[in-house]
């Protein structure tokens, strides 16, 4: 059974123990800029994610009820939820795009020479180990049993 949080999922609020102010959280949808110079190529082709951020709202009958401040959150304060949006795995053009990038960029070659010179090590002792796609290694071994 999934019980629903009223904080982050139903509109609740958190007010303060005078009644003056409440913290809401608020689902926030960034949108691209618009243009207004003529040159399109400066826009981003995707606005960033929708986010979440507390609003503090001053509830005083007479006062402008806008929100006076917002903190960007990533969890739900109250039942602790991720309210980031889920990553999407990446495609195999995608990862190999990303991965020509990161050759490009400085001190790859000196990382890649310690991975090589960390290769050689772990060949030395013996241990049987295995290379991932993104460059991880996985090496088979046994903790030694403590001696009494």
């Amino acid at each position: 059974m999934r019980i629903e949080c009223n904080f982050c999922q139903g509109g609740g609020f958190i007010e303060d123990e005078y009644g003056d102010w409440k913290l809401q959280a608020v689902k926030l949808t960034p949108m691209l800029p618009v243009v207004l110079s003529g040159h399109s190529d400066l826009v981003p082709p995707s606005a960033d994610p929708p986010y979440y951020a507390l609003f503090l709202r001053y509830l005083d009958e007479g006062y402008d009820k806008g929100e006076h401040a917002s903190f960007p959150i990533k969890f739900c304060p109250v039942c602790g939820r991720d309210l980031r949006p889920p990553k999407k795995p990446l495609t195999p053009e995608e990862w190999v795009r990303r991965e020509r990038e990161r050759r490009k960029q400085p001190g790859y070659e000196e990382a890649k020479k310690e991975q090589q010179a960390l290769f050689a090590r772990i060949e030395e002792f013996g241990k049987d180990y295995k290379v991932n796609e993104d460059g991880s290694i996985e090496v088979n071994w046994k903790p030694k049993e403590k001696q009494k």
